[in-house]
């Protein structure tokens, strides 16, 4: 399967770079990953076609990688075409379908405990932000001991959002149907 990543944006010295964790290769090995880079003024331009999947991964936000993102999102929902979301991902994606996410402490470089198809798994976890509300076409696949929501997959197509960081596990923790999506 071809993959289509977005990555994190920084800035060194003045100058514009895209990173991807490195995490990702040993994850993905099975697969193609096709990096998407942050450039918004040919965003348009981006050949997509013959890519399978969206990755939309974690990392900080920025204008540019919006921008980059939004444009992939529309595409891969109009072509109907699989998208997951990690951490930042999950979170841009909840917001992008008229969700709201807001803070939350205590899950900033630490592992804590999720309920998922009725198991008990621990995940990493690396973000300040919780899914305060849910779009209304996302239903939540893990939680938290607290209730928040972990997980989530869309009612009618092939998109999920995990806040954790799969990719960085020793022994990967996803949904099922997302597993299977990546073994086949």
């Amino acid at each position: 399967m071809i993959i289509a990543l977005t990555q994190r944006e920084v800035d060194i010295r003045g100058w514009q770079y895209d990173c991807t964790s490195q995490a990702w290769y040993q994850f993905l090995q099975r697969h193609t990953m096709r990096l998407i880079p942050n450039r918004t003024g040919d965003s348009k331009k981006w050949h997509l076609k013959g890519v399978d999947c969206l990755l939309l991964t974690g990392g900080d936000a920025s204008p540019n990688r919006n921008r980059v993102e939004e444009f992939a999102v529309n595409y891969f929902l109009d072509q109907g075409l699989p998208i997951i979301g990690v951490c930042h991902g999950a979170f841009f994606l909840n917001h992008y379908l008229g969700g709201r996410n807001g803070d939350i402490e205590g899950h900033m470089d630490t592992r804590h405990k999720i309920t998922m198809e009725g198991h008990e798994h621990y995940v990493n976890s690396y973000h300040t932000l919780s899914l305060d509300r849910l779009s209304n076409e996302l239903d939540a696949t893990a939680w938290d001991k607290q209730g928040h929501p972990e997980a989530f997959k869309h009612r009618y197509q092939e998109v999920w959002g995990v806040l954790w960081h799969p990719e960085r596990m020793d022994q990967p923790v996803l949904p099922t149907d997302l597993q299977e999506l990546l073994d086949a």
